[in-house]
């Protein structure tokens, strides 16, 4: 029986035996050929041999910043099709745990390149940012919570100013307040001591000199005299 030997070599291809080692009148040979290489989204898939497609050529699988092969390289299958080739985010991890704060996933199954997270601080504390990403080299941004700084206060706005000009309004009232209810209980005292004295005050515009001591007992025994006089 005939023998064909060994199979022919093709371009951008391969004949493989349908029965290995029959080559003999008879045996098949099928070309496998996986012709051009996939595209892929966040990256390229180049073949190391441009000339060669078939069963058994390699590819090699690069990708965009961020981003990682799920295998570096992929093969030309017997199936005649490339393995599987695609481009995967980095994956930051669990999120950074922060003082005065907390960092939560906005989507809890996802901490790849591009993911976000927010930041919530506790009260009196305050942030540059309320949310943070997955960078692509595969960490999350630095965030952190720091306190509150109100700054100098500003200069008072002419409202401002009446308000705390008040408290020193109301003090000088009470002052004058004072000061008048002082005047009055004097001027009580001068009406009350200038009827007490009405001879005092005639002897003074008389120009008669006495005390006013002479004056009062004056005054008494005067008083005595009509009241005896009286009940006579």
């Amino acid at each position: 029986m005939n023998n064909c030997g060994v199979t022919a070599n093709i371009s951008n291809g391969n004949i493989n035996l349908d029965i290995e080692n029959i080559t003999t009148f008879n045996a098949t040979a099928t070309v496998i050929y996986c012709g051009e290489v996939p595209h892929i989204n966040f990256g390229n898939v180049t073949q190391n041999d441009e000339s060669n497609s078939t069963y058994g050529s390699i590819a090699t699988v690069t990708c965009l910043n961020g981003y990682i092969p799920l295998n570096s390289t992929v093969q030309c299958e017997e199936s005649g099709t490339w393995g599987i080739a695609s481009c995967i985010g980095k994956d930051c991890g669990s999120v950074l745990n922060i003082t005065y704060g907390v960092i939560s996933l906005d989507d809890p199954n996802n901490s790849t390149y591009g993911s976000t997270a927010s930041l919530h601080c506790d009260i009196g504390y305050m942030t540059d940012t309320d949310r943070i990403y997955c960078l692509q080299t595969g960490e999350w941004e630095i965030a952190s919570c720091f306190l509150i700084d109100c700054g100098t206060p500003e200069s008072l706005s002419n409202d401002d100013s009446c308000k705390a000009c008040l408290p020193v309004i109301i003090a000088m009232a009470l002052v004058v307040a004072i000061t008048l209810l002082s005047f009055g209980s004097f001027s009580i005292y001068m009406r009350i001591r200038y009827r007490k004295q009405p001879l005092a005050e005639k002897n003074v515009e008389d120009g008669n000199d006495k005390s006013l001591e002479d004056e009062i007992k004056e005054h008494k025994r005067k008083t005595k005299e009509r009241r005896l006089h009286k009940n006579k």
